[in-house]
């Protein structure tokens, strides 16, 4: 229920939603993350939402924390993984392109396939910030040709799309 209304108000956005959520999600983290009364993958979806939100409000050097703690503290959930991609999207959102670059080539080698498609797609933006086109033109298509699913192909049409519109090429 707190991850819930916690999520509503992320997703409404707004400085008093950002606020509030957060009020929710540290109260329930300082109750709960000793307590064996919950397993580690509930403990790290709370301290996600929490890293979350401090993304969404830009805040990305407090998010960047928050998802590290994700990644050190609950290593083995799959919470650890989604950690590792907000790091390089608040890295990548500060235009700090080389640590970025280095932690989705790192999810890019993943062994599993839409871990290893989703860092492949994001090299692909990262390289169309850096003005890349070619580089970001092949690996969304290297990513289409992977088969990702609905919401992920989406984006890579819609990022290759925005390739092609920027070189003027209909």
């Amino acid at each position: 229920l707190v991850a819930f209304g916690a999520d509503s108000h992320i997703a409404a956005g707004g400085e008093a939603n950002q606020e509030r959520a957060e009020a929710m999600l540290r109260r329930w983290l300082i109750e709960h993350s000793e307590s064996d009364k919950f397993g580690d993958s509930e403990k790290a979806r709370m301290q996600l939402l929490l890293a979350k939100n401090y993304d969404r409000a830009k805040r990305y050097e407090v998010a960047r924390s928050e998802y590290g703690t994700v990644v050190n503290r609950y290593r083995d959930t799959p919470e650890a993984e989604e950690a590792r991609f907000g790091i390089g999207e608040t890295l990548m959102a500060q235009k700090i392109f080389d640590q970025a670059e280095e932690i989705f080539s790192e999810l890019a080698g993943s062994a599993r396939p839409k871990t290893r498609l989703r860092g492949q797609f994001l090299r692909g933006v990262l390289a169309s910030e850096r003005g890349e086109r070619d580089k970001a033109r092949r690996i969304f298509r290297s990513v289409l040709q992977g088969l990702p699913d609905i919401t992920l192909a989406d984006r890579a049409l819609f990022e290759l799309a925005e390739v092609y519109g920027y070189e003027q090429r209909y």
